[in-house]
């Protein structure tokens, strides 16, 4: 087997196959591609324990007999990096065992051989579609992904708030996480006529890794199974195991939003995350006031041991008057998630006497973070 490749283009998709590999686990399956070659058509796998790509590969030539083999993924991408000419040779060698990767520049012949594995060990995931598919723009759920997927728990113990929930109905797509400490919310519209129904749970590495793929793709198709969700887009079919409910339902998060709004206001992103990095100075591992009176958010801080600051901004507009206490990480990631010049605060009572939590709106995106009792009065309840 024989082929050719321009540099540049395949260096971006082995890049995209990497992001199914485990790198770490060297010398196993999942640590490499499987290179595949039928007819004219070369096609790369790469998986782990919870998702699996297998990617079209654009030649500028191809042939030999049809056949497979697997090489380390980390080393292929690795050697395209290091060429600047526009196209490689690669041969793979069934006798010797050997995948070679030849630069064309005759002032240089760079070439390398990489030993391979054995592509029997590649076991794919079993995929039994329920009949569920639909298309929707591929950027749009990048987008719904990378608002959400940060706010989802790392935590194992805690499944399935590790995963994003991403509902589509009515053409409303929707994606919710939560990790007990904060809420963040995206919903847009798809093409209206856009009959399909559907609630997932896409984990939170599988998610973070499908807002990167996804970005510049402008029609994605997603098919169900019962316990897999497939996603399929110009040259790509990417294959992943879903979150289950099965020992503990996802968190009913929509209630939280729905308390007495206490006050609201519009202000500048810009100068709300001057503000916040100010504050960084004394509560970067702490919590933050936040406090709305007379048309000014006052961020206030507060530490034994590191000092104390306050800041103003003045809001584009306001209503009533409320305060809170945020954890510092929580509110500056949901507020740089923000792209709006301006985005909107609310301030609304949770049930149960929790306190009043704070909402941080921009257009399609909502983030609720829950209160936190501020360091100084922990320790004098402790007390």
């Amino acid at each position: 087997m024989k082929f050719t490749l321009n540099t540049s283009i395949a260096l971006a998709l082995f890049s995209q196959a990497l992001k199914t590999c485990n790198v770490k686990s060297k010398g196993q399956p999942d640590s490499e591609f499987l290179f595949e070659k039928t007819g004219d058509k070369l096609t790369i796998t790469s998986l782990n324990e919870t998702s699996e790509q297998q990617i079209v590969i654009p030649t500028n030539s191809i042939s030999g007999d049809d056949e497979k083999f697997s090489v380390a993924g980390q080393g292929v991408v690795e050697f395209l990096r290091q060429i600047s000419e526009a196209e490689v040779t690669c041969q793979y060698v069934a006798k010797s065992n050997l995948f070679y990767m030849i630069s064309l520049d005759p002032a240089r012949q760079t070439k390398f051989a990489f030993p391979c594995g054995d592509p029997n060990d590649f076991l794919p995931i079993v995929f039994r579609a329920t009949g569920v598919e639909t298309t929707i723009p591929g950027n749009v759920l990048a987008t719904a992904l990378h608002s959400t997927a940060f706010a989802a728990s790392s935590d194992g113990s805690q499944a399935p708030q590790t995963a994003v929930r991403v509902k589509l109905q009515n053409s409303v797509l929707g994606a919710d996480a939560s990790d007990y400490h904060r809420i963040s919310s995206y919903v847009t519209s798809v093409s209206e006529d856009n009959e399909s129904e559907f609630s997932i749970l896409l984990r939170k590495d599988i998610s973070e890794v499908l807002s990167v793929l996804l970005s510049d793709v402008a029609e994605v198709t997603i098919v169900l199974a019962s316990n897999h969700v497939r996603f399929l887009w110009s040259n790509t079919v990417f294959t992943c195991v879903l979150e289950s409910e099965m020992k503990k339902k996802f968190a009913p998060i929509e209630k939280f939003f729905d308390g007495d709004l206490e006050g609201n206001a519009i202000l500048s992103r810009g100068e709300f995350q001057r503000s916040l990095k100010l504050a960084s100075l004394v509560a970067k591992d702490s919590s933050v006031g936040i406090s709305l009176e007379d048309g000014k958010l006052i961020i206030t801080t507060k530490e034994q041991d590191k000092g104390a600051s306050k800041d103003m901004v003045v809001c584009q507009s306001s209503e009533g008057s409320a305060s809170t206490f945020s954890a510092w990480k929580y509110l500056v990631k949901a507020v740089d998630i923000c792209t709006s010049p301006w985005i909107g605060l609310e301030f609304r009572s949770l049930p149960n006497n929790m306190g009043s939590a704070l909402i941080i709106c921009d257009e399609e995106y909502t983030h609720l973070i829950f209160p936190v009792l501020p360091k100084n009065d922990e320790e004098e309840s402790e007390e």
